[in-house]
Order: C-alpha cells, then structure tokens, then sequence
C-alpha cells in the first residue's frame, strides 16, 4: 500500500486542526438532534390491560384470542406491550373514522 501526502500551502496547522474539530463538532449536534434514545418496553399484565381499557378479563381474553390485542406468554403468564395497546388504540380509532 503506497502512502500519500498532502500538502497545505499557507494554512496554519493549529487553525487546520480547528477547522476540522469545528465541522466534527457540527456533525455531532446535527446528528444528537435526530438521536432520540430508546426507551424501555413496558409490559402490562391482562388486569392492567383490563383496567386501562375499562374491559373485563374475560374480554381481555377474547380479544387475544380474536387477534385485536397482541398477547405473549412469558412463562404461565400473559403480558401485553404498552406500545402494541396504544397502537390498538390509534388504529381502532382510524377504522371507526373511515366506516362514516
């Protein structure tokens, strides 16, 4: 592998230096921006989903077993995604509005 050099005419080496910190720091805030950090999943047993969708357990059941909530099994327990509940949500709504 043959190296090359690069030759700068009249620029100071400190001020290069500056000048490429400055277009690295840049890069980071543009980039620290669009970064959102992930947040943890929250898991809900079939009483809380129960309780947050004002349904009984039986219901709750039903509705996982009709495919309208998304349950897993974890062990002999169910637990549903906080995140898959709330998408329920927002796309029962949007069906609700385009049956009118």
């Amino acid at each position: 592998m043959k190296k090359q050099a690069i030759q700068f005419y009249e620029v100071d080496p400190e001020e290069f230096k500056k000048e490429i910190l400055e277009g690295v720091e840049k890069l980071l805030a543009e980039f620290s921006k669009q970064f959102t950090p992930k947040e943890p999943e929250v898991w809900l047993s079939r009483k809380d989903v129960s309780d947050l969708l004002g349904i009984s357990l039986p219901t709750c059941h039903e509705w996982g077993k009709l495919g309208i909530l998304k349950p897993y099994k974890i062990g002999t327990r169910v637990r549903h995604r906080q995140s898959d509940i709330e998408e329920t949500l927002l796309n029962s709504n949007r069906s609700a509005r385009d049956r009118r």
